[in-house]
């Protein structure tokens, strides 16, 4: 479940959360401007829902490179299949050659 969220959910949504905190952060200056009877309007701005799925996409692809690279067995590694030993069930494995 951690390597799931971490390596898809979170690359997607992050840039979005990031947005939303953004988004709030302008809005609250062009209130404070408004208040203080500035002109604002060039202070808005549209919610870029493509770019935000463009990062999410890149950001994922970024994490799943990242972790191929540096986690899981050798390519010349065996899969070693789940096995029944001494009464209890061994999970599978890669058992790198020499």
């Amino acid at each position: 479940m951690f390597r799931m969220v971490f390596s898809y959910v979170l690359p997607l949504v992050l840039p979005t959360i990031l947005y939303f905190v953004w988004m709030s952060w302008v809005r609250r200056k062009v209130e404070a401007a408004r208040r203080r009877g500035e002109d604002a309007e060039h202070m808005k701005l549209k919610t870029p829902w493509i770019r935000l799925l463009l990062a999410g996409v890149m950001l994922m692809a970024v994490g799943l490179a990242v972790l191929a690279t540096v986690s899981g067995a050798p390519p010349s590694a065996t899969y070693q299949s789940p096995r029944f030993e001494d009464g209890k069930i061994k999970p599978a494995e890669m058992i790198p050659n020499r």
